[in-house]
């Protein structure tokens, strides 16, 4: 997510609190990219359209019904994947999976597409990203399914009020749940102080994060980078 604004207009909708952590122009060659749901700040069309042109070797992996969104926008290397698919790219098995969230870019097309969260195998690491999910029983069924992850990317921001974003987004407390779930060796809080996107404070989520793995004597289960901060995953 590359633009200024995840929004379908450049001239409003929620903007950056902070620039990207590199140029789009800096990245190095990437083969796969992953996109868990529609919403616009998941799904940024210009930074996917000009990650294709950058490398047409690409391999861009979407949910099911959101691949047409793509080839209509130039994409041609584009998969799109059901829950519990899988694809092999090089070494590495990815399988998409699912998650508690839902899917619109429009106020026609609620949950015409599909969404989920992403699990990456290979002979050295297994890695989930959750993308966005309220709290469920897949976090089980997924280690249940696929074992438990050496690294779990969570969210844990824009969670707030919870009537309203509980079956979307996890707050602190459900984070650390998902995180226990998975049985991670290690989580990495995600999904804050990029976008104000919800009712709290956008540097509260590492803070109450924070006080909960305090409170159950797990300080060393989450680590939570600075936005654009380098993590070994080793």
């Amino acid at each position: 997510m590359f633009s200024e604004r995840a929004s379908p207009f450049s001239f409003i909708g929620p903007k950056r609190l902070i620039p990207p952590a590199i140029d789009i122009e800096k990245l190095p060659a990437i083969d796969v990219v992953t996109v868990s749901h529609a919403h616009y700040d998941h799904l940024d069309l210009p930074s996917l359209v000009r990650l294709s042109k950058i490398n047409s070797d690409t391999l861009f992996l979407v949910p099911m019904n959101l691949g047409k969104l793509l080839k209509s926008s130039g994409i041609k290397n584009v998969v799109e994947m059901n829950w519990w698919e899988t694809i092999k790219v090089k070494d590495s098995v990815i399988t998409f999976v699912p998650v508690h969230h839902w899917s619109s870019r429009t106020p026609f097309d609620k949950n015409e597409t599909l969404w989920g969260g992403w699990w990456f195998e290979n002979d050295r690491l297994k890695l989930i990203h959750l993308g966005d999910t309220g709290y469920t029983y897949d976090f089980t069924s997924i280690y249940e399914a696929l074992g438990s992850p050496d690294v779990a990317f969570i969210p844990i921001g824009a969670y707030e009020p919870r009537s309203i974003m509980k079956d979307s987004h996890l707050n602190p407390k459900e984070s650390v749940q998902a995180a226990i779930d998975l049985k991670t060796k290690v989580a990495i809080g995600m999904h804050w102080g990029t976008f104000t996107l919800t009712d709290e404070p956008v540097l509260d989520p590492p803070l109450v994060l924070s006080k909960e793995l305090n409170r159950l004597n797990l300080e060393n289960l989450f680590k939570i980078p600075k936005p654009g901060e380098i993590i070994s995953l080793e």
